[in-house]
């Protein structure tokens, strides 16, 4: 027996979210749809991501859900400044982590965020990036594998 699909939700009307100012930024590694298979994007956020970590949505339901994501305005495509990257590609250097391109440029944007007036928080399972987070002072969350213990 085949089970019925829920039917798809309609796009929420503007009224539906609370004013952007009110909206809790959360910038997403991959990590964070991959890992977590009930995530879904809340209308109580602004959801954030990099051209790198949305080609890490590869599979069918990580890239279905991030696309209708972005379709209703929940999820947007940032780029982060050279100069945030700068400061996240020393660090690297400097604490010697091993980080990808993409992990980089999620915690540069979260840097970018919080230079600005916003107070980001970054999901990811990454030690890496979790550790770049704690020492720039960037809030962060886990989704399975916990947090890092030290910095």
């Amino acid at each position: 027996m085949v089970k019925a699909m829920p039917a798809a939700k309609a796009k929420p009307s503007s009224s539906e979210f609370p004013p952007r100012a009110e909206r809790e930024c959360v910038v997403l590694d991959s990590s964070a749809v991959l890992n977590d298979f009930a995530f879904d994007f809340s209308a109580n956020a602004e959801y954030f991501v990099t051209q790198k970590i949305f080609l890490e949505f590869r599979d069918l339901r990580s890239r279905h859900l991030a696309e209708n994501a972005m379709r209703n305005g929940l999820l947007s495509l940032r780029e982060p400044s050279p100069e945030s990257l700068g400061k996240v590609e020393a660090l690297c250097a400097k604490k010697k982590l091993r980080a990808s391109e993409a992990d980089k440029s999620i915690v540069a944007l979260a840097l970018d965020f919080k230079s600005g007036e916003k107070n980001p928080k970054l999901v990811s399972d990454d030690f890496a990036v979790q550790n770049l987070c704690s020492s720039l002072g960037i809030n962060f969350a886990p989704i399975i594998r916990g947090s890092i213990r030290e910095n």
